[in-house]
């Protein structure tokens, strides 16, 4: 955590440089097909800048994730 009145910020992963409104329509209209090539790219973690102005993290793959059930 940061001092106060600075600013703390992660590292983004690696994403296509494409403009924000042709991300926006590949993320809206061709996510399945588009998946894999972005996880062979630049990996199981990528970012896309989607409009109006937002970057978003997508996991590529479902091995991306780890999923721990809850003990009873």
């Amino acid at each position: 955590m940061g001092r106060a009145g600075t600013t703390v910020s992660a590292a983004l992963p690696p994403g296509p440089r494409l403009p924000g409104l042709v991300q926006t329509l590949v993320v809206g209209n061709f996510r399945p097909h588009v998946l894999p090539l972005l996880e062979r790219r630049y990996g199981s973690v990528v970012r896309m800048k989607v409009l109006p102005h937002r970057d978003i993290v997508m996991l590529t793959a479902p091995r991306a994730t780890t999923i721990r059930p809850e003990s009873a």
